[in-house]
């Protein structure tokens, strides 16, 4: 065509406008930008929101317990090797081991619940396991989450849920430890070692539901000997106990919840106690480290006793198990279902019983009966400051020769704050000059994980322990005390729970530190070594400071030595020492004085006396002077607090389980945001998606920069950019102009050029509109739609817009009719035969398909020729 240059030059083109490429580079640094914003999303998003919440979770923990200042849960990489290396870790071993020997699994125990009611079933199945003649396989402990020791996500990395291996806690058989000398019984063995002697197709796999039925709501001992027969009968050497399905046995263990917290388990007792399961059983090098290193808290730190008494701390010491928090409110459940005590607490060889009072029945309890729970399961404060001065009273008065003392307190409690303040404070001015609780142990990473142990052991070593009969906490360490009284010949007592009465024990607290023990040891020496000469040592000294001079004014003992040569202090009265334990009228014992058996002088504690008051003699009831020659000293002292939380007790609910089993779901959703697991087992991990993700993105993104229609821009033909109109439009509009009325209307057509380089694939036009406009007047003059339109991409296309040019004037002096009809009328008319030009404005509207909004582009004309000529009469 005439006219039109080469599309690689623009001399004689005008640009429309610079639409098209502006677009262009808008649209790439917008994919670019939702790139960026998608792999952050994905990726850095989700770290910072978790640290935030870790942030919070730090804070939460240190406000619950400001002595843990370790931020994350140790490796325990070392020990956990120490597991896997055990030595019956061997194929070669002869039978009962290695590859022929016989081992039992139970995949039915509890797991994420707390620690002891996991314990109860960890000893009674490897108790099972060895009378089967078969190895147990123990498994590390899965925490209940509310119970762990460190904020959940802060766990291990490659750990599901929070789990901690079984010989942090304790040892033994049931850990993997040997068994007596001369013993051929299995040692147990790791569950991965399991999978590598027992392959799953080797294994027989029994369900709870193929024997529980059977055996329903039978004696302990009865349901004992059946899972006994059957593993020992069973041909296989490899055996699994699976779990029925929840919904059908919400508890499905060997030894279930029901059993637990009945008195059918009693009969399982006699044989357990007695087993190397139970007398093997001892604490974890890292619990007794942990209470090694804590044993300076239990240094007596008060007046030296007036008679001879073990350096022991742990022989001085009552542990008192005080649970508060939520409590009221299991205990208010226990009542309602009017439960029982707990496993071992239930045995009748114990002091304590409660018999579940009558008038009442499961779920709707009377308000008397539940009065009586509340006394025992969450006494009142001045309950507990009378219970801790009624047991020392009872443990006192056995010793007939004033043999003992109690002036060591531990408080295993998570109470904290003012309640627990005043309370060391009232108990304190009882004469307790010692006194610690959970909250001021010191431990490092590894004993923090397993502070609830570290508790337990300080317990077990105490002289006298008031639990609670409802928990598993008390009723373990009720097992460990009670079994070394069956198994040794010790002489025992206890308020509640046992405690052998071992003298020949010695303690390491004094060299803990790597010195050097020194001559005077309080804690390995039953009697103090007589003061330097010249300088006479007085019990008020420091013991830190041996040379420290007494005090003026001491309540202390000032004698030069200990050593007991028989009662030294008269009676007064003149009565002699048979009659110790009776307290008359005129008589002042100094024992019976101090161990709290004789006359009261003070008023504290609410005590209404007046001067001089001499207590009662004390009643023996028959059970007690039939037990003179029984080797067990009982003192009975209500138990204290429940183990249970409301949590706990809503976990065996309807709605507790479909809270269980989404808790389940967010579990292993944030298993898999930490990159522990895949949404599909082990496949499709964290990174997995990110990583899928961004490179589908990547590749949407390219798809698109390359599919994405690019706005063209446009040109006009320099030389005609308004061209005459041919064929149908031609004719279609017609062509006059009229000063009465003034108006003109005339067809032609807007020469263009199209440039569609920067599109890949073909520019779809939905429509293409086109308004123009009087440069001078701004009126409107002429409309264009050129329809539907496909052009090629990378080209450069020309194409004709067909206007309407219509306009309706008021008369003749209408500026825009007159500089339209001066532009279009005859040539002839000028000397010169050269008419004045357009100056017009066109605007272009588009609509290209695949782009979401329509798309503008105009330009301005001032030098266009007329593409119509009218004729001289015309004017």
């Amino acid at each position: 065509m005439a006219g039109w240059n080469d599309h690689k030059s623009s001399s004689s083109w005008r640009l429309s406008g610079q639409l098209g490429n502006g677009r262009r580079r808008h649209y790439w640094i917008l994919f670019l930008v939702v790139l960026v914003v998608i792999f952050l999303l994905t990726h850095s998003a989700s770290v910072t929101t978790s640290k935030t919440s870790k942030t919070k979770q730090e804070d939460a923990e240190k406000k619950k317990n400001p002595k843990t200042h370790w931020e994350n849960p140790p490796s325990l990489e070392k020990l956990k090797e120490w597991e896997r290396n055990l030595p019956q870790h061997n194929l070669d071993l002869p039978f009962p081991e290695g590859k022929t020997g016989r081992y039992v699994k139970f995949s039915n125990q509890v797991k994420r619940l707390g620690w002891n009611n996991a314990f109860n079933e960890i000893l009674m199945n490897t108790h099972l396991a060895y009378e089967s003649k078969r190895a147990y396989v123990f498994q590390p402990y899965i925490w209940k989450e509310s119970h762990y020791s460190w904020p959940i996500d802060k766990m291990r990395k490659g750990e599901h849920l929070p789990t901690t291996p079984l010989n942090a806690i304790v040892s033994g058989p049931s850990a993997g430890g040997p068994w007596d000398v001369g013993d051929d019984a299995p040692r147990s063995i790791s569950e991965e070692w399991f999978d590598v002697v027992c392959p799953k197709k080797e294994r027989r796999v029994i369900n709870t539901r193929e024997v529980k039925p059977i055996i329903g709501w039978a004696d302990g001992i009865d349901i004992f000997n059946h899972w006994k027969k059957l593993l020992l009968d069973a041909t296989e050497r490899c055996i699994e106990i699976e779990p029925e399905h929840y919904k059908k046995d919400f508890y499905p263990q060997t030894f279930d919840l029901w059993l637990w917290g009945s008195t059918r388990v009693r009969s399982l007792w006699p044989s357990f106690s007695k087993s190397p399961t139970s007398r093997l059983l001892e604490p974890s090098p890292i619990v007794k480290s942990a209470v090694e290193r804590n044993a300076y808290l239990f240094l007596p730190k008060g007046p030296r006793p007036k008679h001879p008494v073990s350096r022991d701390p742990y022989d001085r010491m009552l542990a008192i198990h005080v649970r508060r928090g939520d409590y009221k409110e299991a205990c208010l459940h226990l009542a309602k279902w009017n439960s029982t005590y707990y496993s071992w607490n239930l045995l009748e060889e114990l002091p304590d019983s409660f018999p579940p009072p009558p008038g009442g029945e499961p779920g709707n309890n009377t308000p008397e009966n539940i009065e009586k729970y509340l006394e025992h399961c969450l006494p009142s404060f001045d309950d507990i400051v009378q219970r801790v001065r009624d047991s020392r009273y009872e443990f006192l008065r056995e010793s007939k020769r004033g043999l003992r003392t109690l002036d060591v307190l531990f408080l295993l409690t998570n109470e904290q704050g003012e309640w627990l303040d005043q309370l060391k404070s009232t108990l304190k001015e009882d004469g307790w000059h010692t006194i610690a609780t959970s909250k001021d142990l010191e431990l490092d990473q590894e004993q923090t994980e397993v502070n609830m142990a570290v508790d337990m052991e300080i317990a077990r070593k105490a002289a006298v322990f008031v639990g609670n009969g409802w928990s598993s906490f008390t009723s373990n360490i009720n097992h460990k005390r009670l079994s070394i009284s069956v198994l040794g010949p010790h002489k025992v007592s206890y308020s509640h729970v046992i405690r052998a009465m071992d003298y020949d024990r010695k303690s390491n607290v004094s060299s803990f530190y790597g010195g050097r023990k020194s001559s005077l040891d309080a804690l390995n020496n039953d009697f103090p070594a007589t003061s330097a000469p010249g300088r006479p040592r007085d019990d008020a000294s420091s013991f830190f400071n041996p040379e420290q001079g007494p005090r003026a004014n001491t309540a202390g003992y000032n004698r030069s030595s200990f050593f007991h040569a028989g009662r030294e202090e008269p009676l007064k009265g003149g009565r002699d020492e048979e009659e110790v334990d009776q307290v008359g009228e005129g008589i002042w014992d100094v024992y019976a004085d101090f161990n709290n058996a004789g006359p009261r002088y003070s008023t504290a504690f609410g005590q209404n006396d007046k001067g001089y008051q001499q207590l009662p003699p004390s009643t023996p009831k028959a059970d007690d002077t039939a037990s003179t020659t029984n080797p067990v000293e009982m003192v009975t002292v209500p138990a204290l607090g429940p183990e249970w939380g409301r949590a706990e007790m809503r976990d065996m609910t309807k709605a507790g389980r479909r809270e269980k089993k989404a808790e389940t779901r967010k579990e292993k959703f944030k298993a898999w945001n930490r990159g522990e697991r895949g949404m599909c087992g082990k496949y499709f991990t964290r990174k997995t998606l990110v990583f899928t993700l961004f490179g589908l993105c990547a590749v949407i993104a390219i798809v698109i920069g390359f599919t994405l229609p690019r706005v063209p821009s446009f040109a006009f033909n320099d030389d005609t950019p308004l061209a005459k109109a041919t064929g149908d439009w031609n004719s279609s509009v017609p062509t006059y102009f009229s000063r009465a009325p003034a108006n003109f209307s005339f067809p032609a057509y807007a020469s263009l050029k199209v440039n569609t380089d920067s599109n890949y694939l073909p520019v779809k036009f939905r429509y293409l509109r086109a308004n123009v406009f009087d440069l001078i007047t701004s009126r409107l003059v002429a409309t264009g739609d050129l329809g539907k339109k496909t052009l090629p991409a990378k080209s450069f296309p020309e194409i004709l817009l067909p206007l309407n040019f219509t306009y309706v004037a008021s008369n003749d002096t209408d500026q825009t009719w007159k500089n339209w009809y001066d532009s279009c009328k005859s040539s002839a008319l000028y000397t010169d035969g050269k008419r004045p030009a357009l100056k017009f404005r066109l605007v272009l509207d588009m609509s290209i398909s695949g782009l979401p909004s329509e798309h503008h582009a105009s330009t301005q004309i001032s030098d266009a020729a007329c593409p119509i000529e009218l004729s001289q009469n015309n004017a």
